[in-house]
Parts: structure tokens; sequence; C-alpha cells
């Protein structure tokens, strides 16, 4: 048996509206795997911490919020910073 744990920065992002990083408050899923393209376990944790509205629109950022990264353009980039 393996066993990691996991503190609050696991579960952090950096949030630009207030300036610093931010653990997002709720159910997250986390996955192990041989790489991202296999994942052979998957479970969801709560999570205690902030509850601040998430700084980013997926409406402006369709291929960051898919993971197709290489179909981000100059005008999708310009959003997510």
């Amino acid at each position: 048996m393996v066993r990691v744990t996991l503190d609050g920065h696991a579960f952090a992002y950096y949030n630009v509206d207030v300036d610093r990083w931010v653990v997002q408050a709720g159910t997250h899923t986390v996955a192990v795997g041989a790489s991202s393209r296999d994942l052979r376990l998957t479970t969801s944790v709560d999570v205690s911490g902030e509850d601040l509205p998430f700084p980013y629109d997926a409406t402006r950022l369709p291929h960051y919020f898919s993971g197709a990264v290489k179909g981000v353009d100059g005008a999708e980039f310009e959003a997510l910073l």
C-alpha cells in the first residue's frame, strides 16, 4: 500500500482577483495514473477552504477548461492572464 498525504497547498490556485493563493472549498477529484491519459484510480475529497467567486470564465477560456491547450489563441491567453 502507498499512502500520499495532500495538504491544502495541493488544492490551491492563484486567484488573480485577490492576488494570492486560495484553496477553493468544495469537492475535488484526485487522480492517480501512469500519465494524464492513463488514469487508474480516482477519488473525490471534500476540502474546506474559502468560498470566493472563481475568477475565470469558462465561456471565455474554452480550450483552457477543456484541456485542449494547443487551441488557446492570443485572446484566450490574454483572458487567462
